[in-house]
């Protein structure tokens, strides 16, 4: 991840009104989950090999101009595999590229920096959204407790991981 990081950062250090930042890896339940949810869309196991976003990193940008500097810039060094341009979707405005980095896939998220204040609301609604599992396993995303014997818990076990 260090490695992709200090990579993704030079690619697009000649870039004006850009400003990398670093993103942690995604924590094992969510991508457990993710995969679950591959498998159930019937990807081919090891559903794993289809997570593109374990490793991955923002690109701030100022304007579209910048973005799409960045964007050239980032291709240019790393071979492109997955774009998502959702600049035109009112919940998202950003783009998202997949690229090859020492045989991984990894993302890059290009925000708009106006805009990234309000993607800490858009993750609750989306966390909020995101479960719908049949047992408890997707309230992970919303409520820290007890999986196993939880019938033997009580309420004070239980708390919210949302915090406004």
């Amino acid at each position: 991840q260090q490695r992709f990081h200090k990579a993704v950062a030079e690619s697009v250090a000649g870039t004006a009104n850009v400003e990398f930042r670093p993103a942690p890896h995604k924590k094992i339940e969510r991508l457990m989950g993710k995969a679950e949810e591959y498998y159930n869309e019937g990807v081919p196991q090891p559903a794993y090999r289809a997570l593109k976003d374990t490793v991955r990193c923002s690109v701030v940008c100022q304007d579209h101009a910048s973005l799409v500097a960045a964007h050239a810039a980032l291709l240019a060094v790393f071979v492109g595999k997955i774009t998502k341009d959702r600049r035109e979707e009112p919940s998202c405005r950003d783009v998202l590229q997949v690229v090859e980095f020492e045989g991984f896939l990894c993302e890059v998220q290009f925000h708009f920096a106006a805009t990234l204040p309000l993607k800490v609301f858009s993750h609750a609604a989306y966390n909020v959204q995101r479960p719908e599992d049949i047992d408890l396993k997707g309230l992970v995303t919303i409520f820290k407790f007890p999986i196993i014997n939880m019938q033997k818990e009580s309420r004070d076990n239980v708390s919210c991981k949302l915090h406004f």
